[in-house]
């Protein structure tokens, strides 16, 4: 089995794969995604292609991965390449709640202004970046100097003491969910005050991030969840999760169960 990947070489999650395929006979490659303008790939040499991170290079990726499936070869994310899909957050939040799946609310940046404070995002953000509380109309506008405002989305802010992140593995989710303390100074998820929940305390939040996972097509996916009032909200369903603080908090091999999945995929 040759596993051929698209994503950045040098994160952890890719020398973690990395080091899992080499505990098998998978034999697992990676090319950045900016790589793809300047060769060409041979797709007749692997068995799968795992798209693990596009950008900045979308369009060179949807030719890769149609190749791979003209080739009646499986593509990891089949669903993100059928329905050439941007990374867009607003494209996954409209998906969610379409689909019945309870999400903070969330729209595009108004142009005549938005309710503070609030969560904004920068549309294409990735690995727990470009996220900001705004507080105030000064927060705001520094941010408007560096992004287009249509590139942004605001979400509502939800006071909350915990937030909750699942790991799915092709739909399923592993059997923990973390419980992380929120940091009341940076009103972030603090990575040394968590508790690991398993069994029926996890159930709501494991079934929450199953549904999450499958109504994206996000066969490796980290699930953010919050609670307002005691119903659980999904803030996020990430598919190019570093995972380095929950596998070292969880104890469990994330990146081990994910190389067994794409061995078996077909």
């Amino acid at each position: 089995m040759h596993i051929l990947c698209i994503g950045p070489k040098n994160t952890y999650a890719v020398k973690r794969l990395k080091e899992e395929a080499m505990m098998t006979d998978v034999r697992f490659s990676v090319i950045a995604a900016r790589e793809l303008s300047s060769r060409n790939v041979d797709a007749t040499k692997y068995n799968l292609l795992y798209v693990r991170f596009a950008h900045p290079n979308f369009p060179a990726v949807i030719r890769l991965a149609q190749k791979f499936k003209s080739l009646g070869k499986p593509v990891v994310d089949k669903e993100w390449v059928d329905k050439n899909m941007s990374a867009s957050k607003l494209s996954m939040y409209s998906r969610l709640e379409s689909a019945g799946v309870p999400i903070p609310k969330t729209e595009e940046l108004s142009p005549t202004g938005v309710v503070l404070p609030a969560i904004v995002k920068w549309i294409y953000g990735y690995g727990g970046k470009h996220v900001w509380l705004v507080r105030d109309k000064k927060e705001l506008d520094a941010i408007l100097k560096l992004y287009p405002r249509k590139e942004l989305l605001s979400q509502e802010f939800i006071s909350s003491s915990f937030e909750y992140k699942v790991v799915t593995v092709g739909y399923k989710a592993l059997p923990f969910v973390i419980k992380y303390k929120i940091d009341p100074l940076r009103l972030t998820a603090s990575l040394i005050h968590f508790e690991i929940l398993k069994g029926e305390k996890s159930q709501k939040y494991i079934r929450l991030a199953e549904k999450a996972s499958k109504v994206m097509g996000r066969q490796l996916a980290k699930v953010d969840i919050m609670e307002r009032k005691g119903k659980p909200l999904v803030l996020e369903v990430n598919r190019s999760p570093g995972l380095e603080p929950i596998e070292k908090a969880s104890k469990v091999n994330i990146f081990k169960a994910f190389i067994y999945f794409l061995a078996r995929t077909k």
